[in-house]
């Protein structure tokens, strides 16, 4: 993990998660399919960047993040 995406997290430390520092969260719920989560954040301890994802795996993940930024439209 690089220094700028440790400090980057380490600023968010206002927002707690069960490892007690910032994360990412992503929450969903269809009509009749289910739910589901996911969440980057940084273990106080170790400093890693770890994803939990309900067991959905990265391939998963990195899809819906780039779907989303790819359909968003910027604000200005």
């Amino acid at each position: 993990m690089t220094d700028k995406i440790r400090k980057w997290f380490n600023d968010m430390e206002d927002s707690q998660n069960i490892n007690g520092n910032g994360s990412i969260y992503v929450s969903w719920v269809r009509k009749d399919k289910g739910f589901g989560e996911f969440y980057l954040s940084i273990d106080k301890d170790s400093g890693k960047l770890y994803l939990d994802d309900e067991i959905m795996g990265k391939d998963f993940v990195k899809k819906v993040l780039c779907a989303l930024v790819d359909e968003a439209e910027i604000r200005k």
